[in-house]
């Protein structure tokens, strides 16, 4: 009963990409979307506290099914709600970024002449 090493090589690499490229997109998105779409010099970094516990409480519930065998469907169940919860925290910002920027391009502007 040691550690199931076609297990692990299966499904770490899921718990890494999502635990590893979805925080980067989550504060890189909101970041570069406030600078391209609102011209804001002063933008920051994107992401909260939802989508912080939410991917990493999903890339961790994806690395114990690993080895919990008997709730591997379970917990994998559970990890990706908890992904799509942060996913959702996430789109929900950069959502809010682009509706500003629609409402900044419906906005009339003087005349460059003016």
């Amino acid at each position: 009963a040691g550690i199931p090493g076609a297990d692990v090589e299966a499904t770490a690499p899921q718990a890494l990409i999502y635990g590893w490229v979805l925080q980067f997109l989550f504060a890189v998105v909101p970041y570069f979307a406030a600078r391209w779409l609102l011209h804001a010099p002063d933008a920051r970094l994107g992401g909260n506290w939802l989508s912080l516990l939410a991917v990493n409480g999903g890339s961790s519930l994806i690395w114990i099914s690993i080895f919990v065998i008997g709730y591997r469907a379970e917990l994998q169940g559970a990890a990706y709600v908890l992904l799509a919860v942060s996913l959702v925290a996430a789109a929900w910002e950069a959502g809010a970024i682009a509706l500003a920027a629609l409402r900044n391009a419906e906005q009339p502007h003087a005349p460059a002449g003016a």
